[in-house]
């Protein structure tokens, strides 16, 4: 950790380790504020519920280094007390089922960060691997509907660009996505396009965060802030990790 990090609040927008305490000692080591980390995939319910009981054990074990975060208030007590945030995310929607009530369960569990699809298709929409994206279904509409009630957060990485569009369209709250550090990877990365096809080109509504870069990598990306329908795009770093990441 150096002095650049004791004056900011460093957050990485996407975890997912074999994690240890060697794991959560590397991230204070590293600077860290805050992390996004992924708790389920392609898990069910009770398989999700099992992930979330053993990062209950975890954060016991381990209160000297992290300490679970369901607020933006709970990352400025991290930082303030040398511990590491962990924000509980999904990134799928499998582990909903087809069960509107998990999410508020899944809220209460600490859940902050949910993405609707992982690649490809499940009751919500399709993901960005799909040859034919057909758009959020009737039950993605509820899913996205009740997240905003909640305060869970709406993540499209890994969305098709139909749903993707979708899914901003009828949020309510800003949404995040991430896309990769390389302006020509936005172009050949299926997980990183949020494409309007109808208008022929890239569209950004309500965006809470994109990507900067990963430390070594190429020039710094634009940072996109929610400014109404439209985003704006603001040159210049303002994390030294990944992204930014918006909780309710």
């Amino acid at each position: 950790m150096t002095r650049l990090h004791d004056s900011l609040t460093v957050i990485d927008g996407l975890v997912i380790s074999k994690w240890s305490r060697a794991v959560f000692a590397d991230m204070r080591r590293g600077g860290l504020t805050a992390a996004n980390c992924t708790c389920s995939i392609w898990e069910g319910f009770v398989d999700t519920m099992r992930n979330i009981a053993q990062r209950k054990r975890w954060f016991a074990d381990n209160a000297d280094l992290i300490a679970p975060v369901r607020t933006a208030a709970d990352i400025r007590r991290a930082k303030a007390e040398g511990k590491t945030g962990i924000i509980l995310g999904f990134q799928n929607t499998s582990a909903l089922e087809d069960q509107i009530g998990y999410i508020s369960l899944f809220k209460e569990l600490g859940v902050g960060v949910m993405q609707i699809t992982y690649n490809t298709q499940n009751l919500a929409g399709a993901g960005c691997y799909e040859r034919r994206d057909t758009g959020l279904s009737g039950f993605g509409h509820e899913i996205v509907a009740e997240m905003n009630r909640v305060g869970v957060l709406c993540d499209l990485s890994h969305v098709g660009a139909v749903t993707s569009r979708d899914v901003i369209v009828a949020s309510k709250r800003p949404v995040r996505i991430r896309l990769p550090p390389a302006a020509s990877q936005v172009r050949t990365r299926p997980y990183s396009r949020c494409q309007d096809r109808s208008a022929g080109k890239q569209t950004a509504l309500r965006l809470a965060c994109l990507w900067t870069r990963r430390p070594g990598g190429p020039d710094w990306m634009p940072i996109t802030l929610k400014t109404g329908r439209r985003a704006t795009a603001l040159p210049g770093p303002v994390f030294h990790r990944q992204d930014r990441v918006s909780l309710a």
